[in-house]
C-alpha cells in the first residue's frame, strides 16, 4: 500500500498504491483543499494506472494526469506553490530538468536543462522554487525564478537532501556534504536573507466580552507574497476594522474613547487609518491579508497593522468597541 495514516491511536491503510521497480512513496504534501499528494515509484493508484504521483481525496487515490510528469521516472520531492500549483522533482534523464509543474490540468517541465537528481523542493514566499540536488556541481542548491534555474546561495560539496524554511532562522539545508560555500559545515547549513522580513508586536490590545483582543502574524511580510494575520479573542459577533499604515500611533495618544462613546476604556488606536479594511466575525476570529508587491523601494520599509472590533447585538446595534495590539512589520525579500 506504501502509505498509511495515524489517527492518534492506530495506523490504517490509505487505499492502495502498487507496482513500481522499488515500490515506495518518497514525498508527501497537502494541497490547499486538504487533499494529499504523494510521489514515489509506483504504477497503480487505487485502480487507475499511476504515474508516480497520485492524489488522495479522502476516499480514493487517482493519478494526476494521464502521463507521468515530463522528464520524471521517479518522484522524490514535492512542493506546493503559493497559488496552489504543485511542483514535482526527482530522477529522469535526457535534457529534462527533472522538475515538472502541475497547474491543476496538465504537467509542464520547469526549464529545459537538467539540474541533477532532485532530492528536495521548497517554495519560497514569492513563488520561486529552491531545489536540493545530487550530481549538479558546483551548487547542488538551485533556484527557479519563473524563467530559468541558477545556482542559489552557497555551493555544497555533496548532495542536498532536505530543505525547510524557519520563521526566524532562514532557509535550512541538510544533506551529505561536509562544506557549504567552502566553509566546514557537516551535513547542515542555513541561508539567511540579506533583507529579512520581520513581524513583532507593538503596543497592547484590550479586553472585550470574549477576552483579550490579540493580533498575531500568520506569515512574514515578504515582497511578492501575501502577508496574513489573525485576530483572536474578539467578540463573537462583530464587525472588524483593519488599519494599515507606515505611521504608528504611540500607546495612550489616541484612546478610542475620544472618538466613540461605545469604546472600552483603555483601548488605543495604534495605527494611522491610511488603509482601511472591513471583516466580519461570528466566531471571535478574524483573518486579514495584504499582498506586498515586488517593488524594490518597499523592501526594508516598516509598516503597522491593527484590528478594531465593533461588537454587535442581535439587531446589529453597536455594543462595544475594542482594539487588538498592533504588529510592526518590515517587508523583506529572500
Amino acid at each position: 500500500m506504501y502509505v498509511a495514516r495515524w489517527n492518534g491511536v492506530t495506523w490504517s491503510a490509505m487505499g492502495n498504491l502498487t507496482g513500481g521497480i522499488h515500490g515506495e512513496v518518497d514525498a508527501i504534501v497537502i494541497l490547499p483543499n486538504g487533499d494529499v499528494v504523494v510521489g514515489g515509484d509506483f504504477w497503480v493508484a487505487g485502480g487507475p494506472t499511476g504515474v508516480n504521483v497520485a492524489r488522495w481525496n479522502g476516499t480514493t487515490w487517482a493519478p494526476l494526469g494521464s502521463t507521468m510528469p515530463p522528464g520524471l521516472g521517479w518522484v522524490t520531492a514535492l512542493a506546493v506553490l503559493p497559488n496552489g500549483d504543485l511542483v514535482a522533482g526527482g530522477m529522469g534523464g535526457g535534457s529534462f530538468p527533472n522538475v515538472a509543474r502541475w497547474n491543476g490540468s496538465v504537467w509542464s517541465a520547469l526549464g529545459s536543462a537538467s539540474i541533477g537528481h532532485v532530492n528536495s523542493l521548497l517554495a519560497l514566499p514569492n513563488g520561486d522554487v529552491v531545489a536540493g540536488t545530487s550530481y549538479s556541481p558546483p551548487s547542488n542548491l538551485v533556484r527557479w525564478d519563473g524563467t530559468s534555474w541558477s545556482p542559489f546561495a552557497f555551493g555544497t560539496n555533496g548532495s542536498v537532501g532536505a530543505l525547510a524554511m524557519h520563521p526566524t532562522q532562514g532557509l535550512l539545508v541538510g544533506g551529505t556534504f561536509s562544506q557549504a560555500g567552502g566553509v566546514s559545515s557537516p551535513n547542515f547549513a542555513r541561508v539567511l536573507s540579506t533583507c529579512p522580513a520581520v513581524a513583532v508586536g507593538y503596543g497592547n490590545g484590550c479586553a472585550g466580552t470574549s477576552g483579550q483582543n490579540t493580533l498575531v502574524a500568520d506569515s512574514l511580510p515578504w515582497v511578492d507574497a501575501t502577508f496574513r494575520a489573525t485576530g483572536t479573542g474578539l467578540p463573537t459577533n462583530a464587525l472588524v476594522l483593519t488599519l494599515t499604515s507606515v505611521t504608528p500611533i504611540a500607546p495612550g495618544l489616541a484612546p478610542l474613547t475620544l472618538a466613540l462613546p461605545q469604546a472600552v476604556v483603555g483601548c488605543d488606536v495604534l495605527t494611522a487609518p491610511d488603509i482601511l479594511g472591513l471583516l466580519l466575525t461570528t466566531t471571535g476570529f478574524a483573518h486579514s491579508s495584504l499582498f506586498l508587491p515586488n517593488t524594490p523601494p518597499l523592501i526594508g520599509v516598516s509598516f503597522y497593522h491593527q484590528m478594531i472590533p465593533i461588537e454587535l447585538d442581535a439587531q446589529g446595534a453597536w455594543i462595544a468597541v475594542t482594539a487588538t495590539n498592533a504588529l510592526q512589520l518590515t517587508a523583506g525579500s529572500f
